[in-house]
């Protein structure tokens, strides 16, 4: 009943949608509410905000489909998976995450202490889990991400995501 257009529109700004409904109604019982209503009302606004914060965040970035492989993120591990190799990498091992850009888009770049790397197109299907996994990375930067997702296939360039802190010993 609902065209296929606007079903993934909505499902791809669910969560904005549904932090933008937990601050209405929340902000409705902060202001307006009686003994433990407030409250309530306060952390639905909390919630509410970060919800829209890490969607809108999730938004920005351009999902991934038709490119060539499979992304796929379990145990905190990537995995992909072509028919010309692919590989998998342990996020635990991770040290260093790029993004770099060129005529072909994007392409994500895993490099793990020993010098390994696992190199993902942007546009590999299930590429958009890369987002989720990402973030138990210590002071990873996702600004840089978007840069690089909205630079898309333009002027080739790399962009530093996160770097595994290297600290001296002494």
């Amino acid at each position: 009943m609902i065209r296929e257009e606007a079903r993934e529109a909505l499902l791809r700004w669910r969560e904005v949608i549904l932090g933008a409904v937990l601050i209405a109604f929340g902000g409705n019982w902060l202001l307006t509410g009686h003994t433990l209503q407030p409250v309530l009302g306060g952390l639905l606004v909390g919630l509410g905000l970060a919800l829209l914060w890490l969607g809108y965040r999730r938004v920005r970035f351009p999902k991934g489909e038709g490119g060539p492989g499979l992304v796929e993120v379990t145990e905190r591990q990537i995995s992909y998976l072509t028919a010309a190799g692919g590989g998998a990498i342990a996020l635990d091992g991770l040290a260093r995450v790029e993004v770099h850009t060129g005529a072909s888009g994007i392409l994500w770049v895993f490099t793990v202490a020993t010098g390994e790397q696992l190199s993902i197109p942007g546009n590999a299907r299930g590429a958009e889990a890369l987002f989720d996994a990402l973030v138990s990375l210590p002071g990873i930067n996702y600004d840089q991400a978007v840069q690089a997702a909205q630079a898309g296939a333009g002027q080739p360039d790399k962009f530093l995501i996160w770097q595994k802190d290297r600290r001296a010993l002494h």
